[in-house]
């Protein structure tokens, strides 16, 4: 028969302490809020949108012709680490 088991009320108080904003940040893949924000990409033509990123050093995914119509990620929105933008077009 196995030996019984002891228990304790000895309770780690790292569990009890709720991750740091910053904590959370590193967790989900490290966004700085604070770090570069996406430019607002809307309403302009495809070469404004190549333009204005090879201005600012970004890598850019275009979608269609036309006009932008949406990014990812939104204007304003933190730039993740890779400086990477989405941008759709539609006429």
């Amino acid at each position: 028969q196995a030996a019984p088991v002891k228990e304790t009320d000895d309770v780690s108080l790292a569990a009890l302490n709720p991750p740091t904003e910053e904590e959370m940040q590193k967790a989900s893949g490290g966004d700085d809020p604070d770090g570069p924000k996406a430019p607002n990409f809307v309403g302009k033509t495809v070469q404004d949108v190549m333009q204005e990123a090879a201005a600012m050093g970004l890598e850019v995914d275009l979608e269609g012709d036309g006009l932008a119509r949406a990014q990812n990620p939104r204007p304003g929105a933190a730039l993740p680490d890779g400086r990477h933008v989405q941008v759709r077009f539609a006429r």
